[in-house]
């Protein structure tokens, strides 16, 4: 079933770690969310670089310094894939 706007595609993923996200994700939204956490957790990655991009489209006038460093800022309230992607990254699974 093609769905308009999205992409199927496969990875490779250690088992285990695929397992313990299906699992978190099955238990607190159920099966149909599956695919909408793993689309969350790509967002979160690649949140600094939308940020980044629209900042750059930005029409400033006069010289503005970029700053020495990106902070990243939380956009919006954390959502519970984000958590899970967290803990994954930080090896607590």
């Amino acid at each position: 079933m093609d769905v308009p706007g999205k992409v199927k595609t496969n990875i490779m993923v250690d088992r285990e770690l695929w397992e313990a996200f299906k699992r978190k994700i099955v238990s607190e939204r159920g099966p149909r969310f599956l695919s909408s956490a793993v689309e969350e957790a790509l967002e979160e990655e690649l949140a600094e670089l939308f940020l980044l991009k629209a900042l750059d489209s930005l029409d400033v006038p006069g010289d503005v310094e970029a700053p020495p460093s990106v902070v990243r800022v939380r956009l919006r309230v954390a959502t519970r894939a984000e958590d899970v992607v967290r803990e994954l990254r930080e090896g607590r699974y």
